[in-house]
């Protein structure tokens, strides 16, 4: 008579490796249906049981039950006890429907639960954005769509005189003042400008 739940579910393990015929990865799979059922019920007695965790997704990836796989990363997803962790479980999920299980519709939904546990994520923004292109859902993809733009001067108009010749009045007014001219360059581009209009004077 087991009484602790851990012992429990370490013995319906056992019994499931049993159905086997050892461990899932080299085992026969002798009776699979009735090790996954010990399984289930493992995980019945610990939620999250790792080594019923790790031998009922290797049973479905060994009878290539792909969707189950990705099924189960779902519902273990809906117990995670931190979004982080959810939206990890929700993203494998998602990566098997449309990688392997080849359920593309899955994966957008998947994505998109995965997303909402983690909206701050911009790798993640952007692999729903392109799964929901791949499945011509433009209009939706187009909320998670983002152009990023680097602009230093972006609100200044630009003269059109030319800069050599301007380079070359303020250096004359500054030597004859006595003074000496003084350029901070930052950038390797606006040096280069800088170097070609002083070799123009």
């Amino acid at each position: 008579n087991i009484e602790a739940p851990p012992e429990r579910a370490q013995a319906f393990v056992d019994l499931a490796k049993l159905h086997l015929g050892g461990e899932v990865d080299a085992a026969p799979l002798y009776a699979p249906d009735q090790a996954e059922a010990a399984l289930k019920e493992s995980l019945k007695e610990v939620t999250g049981f790792g080594p019923a965790e790790a031998t009922l997704v290797g049973l479905y990836e060994r009878q290539e039950r792909l969707v189950d796989v990705a099924a189960y990363y779902e519902e273990t997803a809906a117990r995670a006890k931190t979004t982080a962790e959810r939206a990890r479980l929700l993203l494998k999920a998602a990566e098997l429907y449309k990688d392997r299980a080849n359920k593309p519709h899955e994966a957008a939904a998947a994505l998109l639960a995965a997303r909402s546990a983690n909206p701050d994520d911009a790798e993640l923004t952007a692999k729903v954005a392109d799964q929901l292109h791949a499945l011509g859902r433009v209009s939706d993809a187009a909320e998670f769509d983002a152009l990023l733009l680097e602009s230093t001067y972006g609100d200044r108009n630009h003269p059109d005189e030319d800069p050599t010749r301007e380079l070359a009045a303020i250096i004359r007014r500054t030597f004859d003042r006595g003074g000496c001219v003084l350029i901070p360059a930052f950038a390797l581009g606006r040096t280069q400008d800088l170097l070609f209009h002083l070799s123009e004077i």
